[in-house]
């Protein structure tokens, strides 16, 4: 993953959490690991992927999603509308108010949204590539820190107003409580955190 920014410098994770992602699964302690729990899902359009843990200042998301939910296409921008699009959608990542928001009473602060979308270029300054079977994905990842993540009852996903073509968001949440498994969609997108 790299930082999304708005046309220039890279950012990567650090050693830790590039250990974490690499392990492939969830691990015990609330830790939220990407890989092994959507191993083997279809790529579909309108359907985006979500990991989120909770953890008592911490909350992690990871999107991952079909470009086409996000713009249109699968592919590198071709025209000038296109790419446009692209920008809107990477800007409208980078503000997570846009998209998603903790509960108030938990004192979340978001970090910068970091992305990976290799059809869009990114990590920025990597050669543009074609998804495989034509699908190109984003994955997307934001931290919170918060004052007291526990206090955070729910989280607001508000892919479904930013993005229209989502339909349904599956989530994996992991708590120091409990794992748990929730289909949303536009008609119910907040995410219940206190199980």
């Amino acid at each position: 993953y790299v930082h999304m920014p708005a046309r220039s410098a890279t950012v990567g994770l650090g050693g830790t959490d590039r250990r974490r992602l690499a392990a492939g699964g969830l691990m015990a302690g609330g830790v939220l690991v990407h890989g092994l729990s959507h191993a083997g899902k279809a790529h579909e359009h309108g359907v985006g992927r979500m990991n989120v843990a909770v953890e008592a200042r911490t909350i992690t998301v990871i999107l991952d999603t079909p470009l086409e939910n996000l713009v249109g296409f699968e592919r590198s921008p071709r025209t000038a509308a296109e790419k446009e699009r692209v920008e809107q959608a990477l800007a409208t990542l980078r503000q997570t108010a846009n998209w998603l928001v903790p509960e108030a009473a938990a004192g979340c602060t978001a970090s910068a949204v970091e992305g990976e979308a290799p059809a869009l270029g990114l990590p920025a300054g990597a050669k543009p590539s074609a998804g495989q079977g034509g699908h190109a994905d984003l994955q997307a990842r934001v931290n919170f820190t918060c004052a007291d993540a526990t206090r955070a009852s729910h989280l607001e996903v508000g892919l479904f107003k930013a993005f229209k073509r989502f339909k349904r968001v599956h989530v994996q949440l992991v708590t120091s409580k409990a794992q748990s498994s929730v289909t949303l969609k536009a008609s119910a997108p907040r995410l219940a955190l206190a199980r």
